[in-house]
């Protein structure tokens, strides 16, 4: 990551980035995504791990290949689970 931002990149794009790193580098990881993105960096996450998204402005979610939904910032993770898994709307037996 440090590599990726000492060039000043205007587009980061990260393909799980937390992948197999604890707790506290996670959370790091995160913040510095946090703060490229806030100056002016954009950044794609291709990611199955719902933290690695939740500060995204908006979720593209796949299903089989091709695009079931877009969320926006501020989704919960009963409507993320629904989409991830083909479904349009959640429902109690979802769940």
């Amino acid at each position: 990551m440090g590599r990726a931002l000492a060039g000043d990149p205007r587009v980061l794009v990260l393909i799980r980035p937390t992948a197999g790193v604890d707790v506290r580098s996670k959370e790091s990881l995160l913040a510095t995504v946090e703060t490229a993105a806030a100056a002016g960096c954009a950044a794609l996450i291709v990611s199955d791990e719902l933290d690695d998204l939740r500060a995204a402005g908006r979720v593209i979610v796949m299903f089989q290949g091709r695009v079931v939904d877009e969320l926006a910032r501020g989704w919960d993770d009963r409507t993320m689970v629904a989409a991830i898994e083909g479904l349009s709307e959640p429902t109690d037996e979802d769940i």
